[in-house]
């Protein structure tokens, strides 16, 4: 489960091994049983192991079908004509002596014959008509668990023979035209897939729960829970077109092909298929119901895998169904009572999910984009990130047709182009819309590329994908000073001296319906220079010509904002060309990059003049520390996140995935960055002193270095290696917006040329 490209081929290459220990394993339980006054502990051990390794197996052949589409490796019922698991209690027995007396308790209550998981799943697809005439009898949730998964092989195979049996992908129609037999056979799954449910109901009452307390904290760990998260899975493997998205692709290329052929195949809509909607919808449900924000935080530790698969599965049945709905009405095919009654709650659903819906919203992007939140979340399997990428990428092609969709005008004459006179309306708008779809090849990857551009550019969709709000983005100026450019390029002029602004940035983020927070990034020059340390001041004569207004607070005031409503402020690092006047923004809560505070009271302890500071620079105000980002792996810090390399920490208000802290080592100790979603696929990272120059953001140049006169070698940057891993990161992180479909605007402090060629930009105006 882990997503990888290697590790997935390994396992499909290993199938055969698989069924090789899957034969030895069945081998090792064939035959009777002993009874039970010869059967001991270490025997009876060394059996379930073996049953439960065949369960292992078979579970993980029927995950890897579902999520990469692949042909089941076992048959659902002969495969497993192995005896039934025993209860947790025999399992969990800490001794001899307590494993005999359970054994014994148990011993006498068992049944007239042994049954076996083929039994259990016999019984439950044809009740009445196999052991009809023996004794209910006790199954194990584990037993369950092993059987459900059997149900979604089953389920599949049936599908294929439906598939064989009609010559179109609907399976549901009330046609007269369709195979009786096909029609018969979906129609007992439906009557095996509802006995299932009463099944595990059954199932479910048996468990011992001490009182009512815990035995809700329970459901979410039991196994009768993950049995239900398998049978939405069975659900949707009878639904459906025949066309499905496989997380076996990996090229983007193909992904989009994928997702193409999948949204523009039809989907006919029936009574059924709609039960099978809304039971596939009920995944949906759960977790709101709980609490989304607490399930995409805690599900990985409470909830197992294959809620995760079934979510995935249903996602995508649901969002098509709901497409097919819209794309429908564009037909005149208006949805039915019923239909509309499950649209409705679905729609419920998404906005106590926090997803901000409108009645011009493409409802079928919602719910594919809202179900992608939770997979990425949950990111402790590596498949779900993937799982969330594709959602979100199917949320765009869902949204490109339907608004492609709505300025389309569909005539008659249109409606029969290209011999389409002998189809349905319904079709004729696939035929018409799906060019509008597609999007033209690209070419392949080459096969030596590493897969660290696939990693970061998936990353970064995930963040895309699970952003549920936007910012906006506004420069502010905060003065100007001068810059040799011979001190942070390397090999130009030492004439060249340029007139640069010290940026800074207004973000305002809506975190409710009532009010907004206004964040400051950085505060460029104070206004009066001669309030600097003797130090700084020292430092500033080679900084001339110096143009220290307008400062922040004044190109606040200009463009009508008093700096009393600053709720937050950010400096990108503590040089004096970034801290402004702090006091200006006394109702603010300010905020440094770890090590920084310490920084301000030590010093550097080095030569360099523009590394000295101010010691009572946060006098009077209240400012916090942001947490150090953890640099090994086993460094556990839930707020921090390696993207591409970078250490990113969710820094909204509002907790919607709009503003991130970017770590951005190299320049000073504590330096961060701070990345911005200012629209639909459209992002800003503000980078403080990253970078000085152009050329050295584009990699036309390199960082300067120069000998002072001791003989020591010097630098802008602290670290000038690490400094320069940084600017290659935050250029890979631009192809890799690039190559993923969205964009990236990348500025930093003293960026002349920005700040010349985006007027428009400056407060009160927007990036």
């Amino acid at each position: 489960m882990s997503g990888d490209r290697e590790l997935v081929n390994d396992t499909m290459r290993d199938n055969g091994f698989y069924t090789l220990v899957y034969s030895k394993a069945r081998a090792a339980v064939a035959g009777d049983a002993p009874e039970s006054d010869t059967m001991d502990w270490q025997l009876w051990i060394e059996l379930e192991s073996w049953k439960r390794l065949i369960g292992g197996i078979f579970i993980e052949s029927t995950l890897t079908m579902v999520i990469y589409e692949v042909n089941p490796g076992f048959h659902a019922t002969q495969d497993l004509d192995i005896p039934v698991y025993s209860d947790e209690i025999l399992w969990n027995a800490g001794s001899p002596d307590d494993w005999r007396e359970t054994y014994i308790n148990i011993g006498t209550k068992k049944e007239s014959r042994r049954h076996t998981i083929k039994d259990v799943l016999v019984d439950i697809l044809l009740e009445g008509k196999y052991h009809a005439n023996t004794m209910p009898y006790h199954v194990s949730p584990l037993t369950a668990l092993v059987a459900v998964h059997a149900l979604v092989v089953h389920m599949w195979q049936r599908f294929q023979v439906c598939q064989a049996l009609t010559s179109t992908t609907s399976l549901f129609s009330s046609s007269s035209g369709h195979d009786p037999l096909s029609s018969s056979l979906l129609r007992s799954a439906m009557q095996s897939l509802a006995r299932c449910d009463d099944f595990l109901q059954g199932v479910r009452s048996e468990l011992p729960h001490a009182d009512a307390d815990e035995h809700e904290k329970d459901q979410e760990c039991s196994l009768v829970f993950n049995c239900q998260a398998i049978l939405r899975i069975a659900y949707t493997r009878i639904a459906g077109p025949s066309i499905r998205i496989s997380l076996m692709n990996t090229d983007d290329a193909d992904v989009d092909a994928a997702i193409s052929s999948f949204v523009t195949a039809k989907m006919e809509r029936s009574p059924q298929l709609l039960d099978i909607i809304s039971k596939s919808f009920e995944g949906f449900k759960i977790p709101v119901k709980i609490g989304h924000l607490l399930v995409r935080k805690t599900a990985a530790f409470r909830w197992s895998v294959e809620h995760a698969v079934a979510g995935w599965s249903s996602a995508i049945l649901v969002s098509k169904w709901v497409y097919s709905i819209e794309i429908g009405v564009f037909a005149g095919i208006q949805p039915t009572a019923a239909e509309s009654k499950l649209l409705t709650t679905i729609r419920e659903a998404l906005e106590e999910a926090e997803c901000e819906l409108s009645e011009a919203s493409c409802l079928s992007a919602a719910v594919a984009k809202t179900w992608g939140w939770f997979m990425h979340d949950v990111w402790i399997w590596g498949i779900t990130p993937r799982m969330g990428e594709a959602l979100n990428r199917l949320a765009i092609a869902y949204t490109r047709i339907i608004d492609a969709a709505k300025g389309h005008v569909v005539d008659h004459s249109q409606l029969c182009l290209g011999g389409l006179e002998s189809r349905d309306r319904f079709e004729s708008i696939y035929y018409i819309l799906k060019p509008l779809l597609v999007c033209p090849p690209r070419p392949l990857l080459n096969s030596t590329m590493t897969s660290n551009s696939d990693i970061l550019k998936s990353s970064l969709l995930a963040l895309e994908a699970s952003a549920r709000g936007i910012v906006s983005v506004s420069a502010l100026r905060g003065g100007e000073f001068t810059l040799p450019s011979s001190l942070f390029v390397s090999g130009v002029s030492p004439t060249e001296r340029v007139l640069v602004p010290s940026l800074s940035f207004l973000i305002v983020q809506k975190c409710n319906e009532n009010g907004a927070e206004r964040i400051l990034f950085d505060l460029g020059l104070r206004r009066d220079t001669g309030n600097y340390s003797e130090p700084i001041q020292r430092h500033l004569k080679s900084r001339q010509p110096i143009l220290p207004l307008p400062d922040v607070r004044q190109s606040l005031l200009e463009g009508g904002l008093s700096p009393g409503s600053i709720n937050q402020v950010v400096l990108s690092h503590v040089h004096w060309d970034h801290i402004g006047t702090p006091s200006d923004f006394h109702a603010a809560e300010f905020f440094v990059g770890a090590g920084s505070l310490d920084l301000l009271k030590t010093g550097l302890n080095e030569h360099l003049s523009h590394s000295n500071f101010e010691s009572d620079l946060f006098d009077n105000v209240e400012v916090k520390e942001l947490s150090r980002p953890a640099k090994m792996a086993s460094e556990l810090d839930d707020s921090w996140h390696d993207v591409g390399g970078l250490k990113i920490f969710d820094f909204g208000g509002s907790d919607n995935g709009s503003l991130y802290i970017v770590d951005s080592p190299g320049h000073l100790i504590g330096h961060i960055n701070l990345l911005a979603r200012i629209g639909t696929g459209k992002w800003a990272l503000l980078i403080g002193d990253a970078c000085h120059d152009q050329r050295l953001l584009h990699g036309r140049e390199a960082i300067a270095e120069w000998t002072d006169d001791t003989g020591r070698t010097c630098c802008i940057h602290m670290d000038k290696i690490k400094a320069a891993e940084t600017l290659r990161k935050i250029s890979e992180w631009t192809e890799a917006f690039k190559t993923g479909g969205m964009s990236l605007e990348v500025i930093f402090a003293h960026d002349v040329e920005w700040a010349n060629t985006h007027k428009a930009a400056f407060f009160p105006g927007t990036i």
